[in-house]
């Protein structure tokens, strides 16, 4: 019922004789991921609203407009011009065999789903795939930060981190790590080509100023808040391309209806 993350650190508290602590710790995180992903999905909506207006728009100018006034122009007997000819000839294609692609698209995007998950799609995204690492980043230093804050052996803790870590990559990162913790190296030295700079540079200072929870909770707050960026920033960007490619793909299918009127106003002048 419950995700890995959330029994790993359950039975590690357990362990650590530190249930109640780790149970608190644990809301907090969920409630901050939640309240991320709801700031997300608001960031999200207007975008998606544009591109199924603008989707549905393109639909209705394909299945109703194009082909009557394709009609209209070749009852004039004019040669249309190729943009023209184009559009008409793919509103027609779509009008005898919409049905088709729709079908085809449904089962494509159901086999899609099924055999290839979305995480594993989206953690080789050249955008998002970063963001996703920075975020996996964050929780294991959140993770890590609580369980060592309440007694548990740090090679136990990263072996459960790296279960929780939620990102393939990652907690096979964590699991060498600890490998190398087993046979004597610090945490920051074995971390160090395998997190970004300053996670290993800040888990260094921890580790030498024995504070090393409180650094680990200062790398999970900066990566929290430059994920956070980051999306919005790349949210931001979505809103203007959205806007910018449904108009220019209207403006394109207007223009190629209308150059035939063009070309016959200048042909009665």
């Amino acid at each position: 019922v419950f995700p890995d993350l959330y029994t790993s650190i359950v039975r590690a508290g357990e362990r650590g004789g530190a249930l109640g602590t780790v149970l608190n710790r644990l809301a907090g995180f969920y409630e901050q991921e939640a309240e991320l992903v709801s700031k997300l999905k608001s960031a999200a909506a207007y975008p998606a609203l544009v591109g199924l207006v603008g989707i549905a728009t393109v639909m209705f100018l394909i299945s109703f407009v194009v082909p009557r006034l394709g009609e209209l122009f070749s009852e004039m007997g004019e040669t249309l011009p190729l943009a023209t000819r184009v559009l008409i000839g793919f509103s027609g294609f779509w009008s005898a065999s919409w049905w088709a692609w729709l079908l085809v698209g449904a089962v494509g995007g159901a086999v899609f789903w099924r055999v290839r998950p979305k995480e594993g799609i989206l953690w080789k995204a050249p955008v998002w795939g970063d963001l996703i690492y920075r975020e996996a980043v964050a929780r294991f230093a959140r993770t890590l930060s609580t369980l060592l804050g309440n007694g548990v052996p740090m090679l136990e803790a990263l072996r459960v981190t790296a279960k929780g870590a939620g990102h393939p990559r990652l907690e096979a990162h964590v699991l060498e790590a600890a490998h190398a913790v087993e046979n004597g190296s610090s945490l920051a030295a074995s971390l160090e080509t395998r997190l970004p700079e300053f996670a290993c540079r800040m888990i260094e200072v921890g580790e030498e100023s024995g504070n090393l929870e409180k650094s680990l909770d200062k790398v999970a707050a900066s990566y929290e808040r430059d994920f956070e960026g980051r999306v919005r920033m790349v949210v931001a960007m979505l809103e203007p391309t959205m806007i910018l490619a449904v108009g220019g793909v209207v403006g394109a299918m207007v223009l190629a209806l209308l150059l035939p009127i063009l070309q016959i106003h200048t042909l009665i002048k």
